[in-house]
């Protein structure tokens, strides 16, 4: 092990942290719609990330609206294809 280093992993980012416990709350809020099932993991950890540093999804397709109905305060905007 080289000097100076440990054995201890690095502490979790308060950012992190907040990252997930905000997509197992989305997880839990789309059940309790009956929508659990439409979201996938990548459209609910695109949706914490989102809520989480209060940013836009911009979305080409009407998959991401049960997430976006689940979760207040998340910006969203449809942009279809050309």
């Amino acid at each position: 092990m080289p000097v100076g280093a440990t054995s201890e992993a690095p502490p979790v980012s308060r950012g992190f942290s907040c990252f997930l416990e905000d997509v197992l709350e989305i997880r839990q809020a789309l059940f309790q719609r009956g929508t659990g099932r439409a979201a996938g993991a990548v459209h609910i950890m695109i949706a914490s990330w989102a809520h989480v540093n209060a940013a836009a999804v911009l979305i080409a397709d009407h998959d991401f609206d049960s997430t976006a109905q689940a979760v207040p305060g998340l910006l969203h905007e449809y942009i279809p294809s050309p």
